[in-house]
């Protein structure tokens, strides 16, 4: 009986042990609770750990802002940045001090960008420049106020100088003005250019065996010249070229060289009408150790006994040269009969250089009157 007595008070739960049994779920529910609570709390203080990314990514956003040259993308770029930065101050997150900068950093620069669009915007609703609004949107400030700067005339030339009437804009920005009276700007008379083979004369000679040339360097450059001459018969038939490498010509200075006249291979002259001479000349810089110095020389001279010219002459430069090449020119009245060219492969202080007299088709001796010595080259290798 007291078995079943305790059975029925369980089932009821009105006795002691069913008293105990209901403040046994109790106690469980108030475990749950707050079970939940620390989950809560742990959930936050998570929460309160994890990194501001809105306010880093609107960092980003500034940044990038910051740095466009386009009022436009500044605007927009500015925007996103104040749009995540709020968006990082209303989220559970640490360093909301970053957002919290970046709004105020946002707001400050928004100021610029959006008063030049309301400027823009202005200009339009007044019937302002188009070209002008795409400039301020595309440009910075910085060239925007430099555009400004420029005045009506200015502007004009700089969009309009490949157009033959003015833009209808820029009349209308100077209507009402007065363009100062200006002088026309005269540019200053600069001299032809000479070409550079006018200045360089060629005299010809025909003489029995060759055909002499002595050329004169009128400009003020160093040149270098060759010839190329060809020889014609009666018929207008050419019959032979020949090629004469003159060299190197200081300015004023005279040179002076020979082709051979048209023969056969056997060395017998053939007689020819006329030679058209085709001058190749290159004017160069100066090479050193080519400098002219031939004018410096000393020449001593005098016919010898075969008929030939003996010239001593002295070096007062006080250079040595590795080369040296001179001419001996025979003239009969103020015609040339004849050239000998002489060489000396090291000259110092004095050398004594012999000229061969001039000879006829039949290798006899002919007569001159007078001769001139001409110092072709003055060569120093270095």
């Amino acid at each position: 009986m007291k078995d079943k007595g305790f059975s029925e008070d369980k089932k009821q739960g009105g006795n002691l042990n069913g008293k105990a049994y209901f403040s046994s779920g109790e106690k469980r529910t108030d475990f749950r609770k707050s079970d939940q609570d620390k989950r809560t709390v742990l959930i936050e203080e998570e929460d309160d750990r994890k990194p501001n990314v809105m306010g880093y990514t609107a960092i980003i956003f500034f940044v990038l802002g910051f740095n466009s040259d386009s009022i436009l993308f500044k605007i927009i770029l500015f925007g996103a940045a104040l749009i995540l930065g709020i968006i990082g101050m209303a989220s559970r997150v640490r360093q909301k001090a970053i957002s919290l900068l970046v709004i105020i950093l946002s707001v400050v620069f928004l100021a610029g960008p959006v008063g030049s669009l309301s400027d823009v915007i202005d200009s339009l609703h007044d019937g302002g420049d188009v070209s002008a609004v795409k400039e301020l949107l595309l440009f910075n400030d910085e060239e925007a106020s430099v555009e400004e700067d420029i005045s009506a005339d200015d502007a004009d030339r700089l969009h309009d100088k490949d157009e033959g009437e003015p833009r209808d804009d820029a009349i209308f920005e100077t209507e009402g003005k007065t363009e100062p009276e200006t002088e026309p700007e005269t540019e200053p008379e600069t001299e032809p250019q000479i070409p550079i083979e006018d200045l360089i004369s060629i005299e010809s000679y025909k003489t029995p065996r060759d055909l002499v040339t002595i050329i004169t360097n009128n400009s003020d450059s160093y040149v270098y010249i060759m010839l190329d001459v060809i020889f014609y018969d009666a018929e207008g038939n050419m019959l032979s070229m020949q090629e004469d490498s003159v060299g190197e010509c200081a300015p004023g200075q005279r040179v002076a060289g020979y082709v051979l006249s048209p023969r056969t291979n056997e060395g017998v002259l053939i007689d020819y009408e006329t030679y058209e001479i085709r001058p190749d000349i290159d004017e160069r810089e100066l090479r050193p150790g080519h400098e002219y110095y031939g004018d410096q020389f000393i020449i001593e001279s005098n016919i010898a006994v075969d008929g030939s010219v003996l010239a001593d002459i002295s070096n007062p430069t006080g250079l040595y040269f590795d080369s040296l090449t001179l001419c001996c020119i025979f003239y009969s009245g103020e015609e040339v009969v004849g050239i000998s060219i002489d060489s000396s492969s090291g000259f110092g202080e004095e050398d004594v250089f012999k000229f061969y007299p001039p000879y006829d088709a039949d290798f006899q001796q002919l007569s001159f009157d007078r001769y001139e010595i001409i110092i072709n080259s003055t060569l120093r290798y270095q």
